[in-house]
């Protein structure tokens, strides 16, 4: 399955062309018919996809909880970045 190479730099429009991202847009949009690929989300989606190496059902899995956690799509912010780190 093909990935995005840059994820976080990659147009909209490249990344729709990535088997993973196009996967990823597909099964969020059955559990969130409202889900759309939007330039605030495309850095989050992309970088999902390849963090699972582009496996199918792990993507599928990942959309799916787009339904309850759309928040999940949103760029951390720079306290929480820095609460994760602190965590460690």
């Amino acid at each position: 399955m093909s990935l995005p190479v840059e994820p976080a730099r990659e147009p909209i429009q490249a990344l729709r062309l990535s088997d993973a991202v196009a996967l990823f847009i597909d099964r969020a949009g059955q559990v969130r018919p409202q889900f759309a690929i939007t330039a605030a989300n495309a850095p989050a989606v992309a970088q999902i996809c390849h963090d699972l190496d582009g496996i199918p059902l792990a993507i599928e899995l990942a959309a799916a909880r787009v339904r309850r956690h759309a928040s999940i799509l949103r760029p951390p912010s720079k306290s929480s970045a820095s609460r994760d780190l602190s965590t460690c």
